[in-house]
């Protein structure tokens, strides 16, 4: 099973692929569709679960500065109609796209993000005795997940295992929450203790921090403020996530996916249909 971080699938394909049919902006469709099919083959699964970010936020309902770096960012009017552009693709992505061609899995909830039903779609396959999933992401977030999945990294093209995790950290997966509680995140504008980036939170669990030390003595001074408002935050998934169930695909439409390449002039596709077939579409004749 492949787990699909779609907001940030999405977003990299914005950034790669300036594509138009006959008006119609299609880049980012385009990109995440041949992203799709090159994770099917790269892990020989046609198995996906597509999670997206929700417009509301539970995380910034209680907390106003969760991502609010993201929300006051200044754009320029290329960079703009580029989102919007963007946001429109998501939307035909996620309620057309991909419900037409007979995807059960495609998951939203509102006041919930994609990294909480990622860790939903991870405790069902655990629950189930399922081989530990594969999450497609490049949130470090997720990286508390590990111990009963892989996370893998299309930016350069890194899986990272259970194994590989304690390697470089020392620590078990399940301790990295703590650690973002600790040293926050940027990324979210979620503050953390202040001068303790990760490297120092992970000496601090593993009693290697000299109780007289400067990055020592920050971290018991912020602990009880910081520590209990981040951890609330960064821990997935958020309290009050809903238990997800992963469907099994029985009904992907062949035909669906040649009408849906001949309407967004995806030719490419066309031409590889072949290999869709094997790698997504059950081996389907074509």
């Amino acid at each position: 099973m492949i787990i699909l971080d779609c907001n940030y699938m999405c977003h990299a394909a914005k950034h790669s692929n300036d594509l138009n049919h006959y008006g119609v902006d299609t880049g980012v469709i385009y990109g995440f569709m041949s992203r799709m099919l090159f994770l099917a083959k790269h892990f020989d699964d046609g198995d996906f679960v597509f999670c997206w970010d929700s417009c509301k936020s539970r995380r910034t309902h209680r907390h106003p500065f969760y991502k609010l770096n993201r929300k006051t960012k200044v754009y320029t009017e290329e960079e703009q109609a580029l989102n919007e552009s963007a946001d429109r693709q998501f939307e035909i992505l996620r309620t057309e796209i991909l419900p037409y061609l007979g995807f059960r899995n495609i998951w939203m909830k509102t006041g919930f993000e994609g990294d909480d039903l990622i860790a939903r779609a991870v405790e069902w396959a655990e629950e189930n005795g399922e081989l530990p999933p594969v999450i497609v992401s490049a949130d470090h977030d997720l990286l508390q997940l590990v111990d009963r999945a892989s996370l893998y990294k299309p930016t350069n093209r890194m899986l990272i295992t259970m194994d590989g995790f304690v390697e470089e950290w020392g620590i078990h997966p399940k301790e990295w929450a703590t650690v973002k509680a600790i040293a926050g995140c940027q990324t979210d504008n979620v503050p953390g203790i202040r001068g303790v980036g990760e490297k120092t939170a992970v000496k601090y669990l593993l009693n290697q921090l000299k109780s007289d030390s400067a990055k020592y003595q920050a971290i018991m001074a912020g602990f009880d403020e910081v520590f209990s408002r981040n951890l609330w935050l960064v821990t997935l998934p958020l309290e009050g996530t809903p238990k997800m169930v992963v469907e099994r695909e029985t009904g992907l439409c062949w035909s669906c996916f040649i009408e849906v390449c001949e309407k967004y002039g995806f030719k490419s596709f066309l031409n590889a249909k072949k290999e869709w077939a094997e790698f997504i579409f059950d081996r389907i004749p074509w």
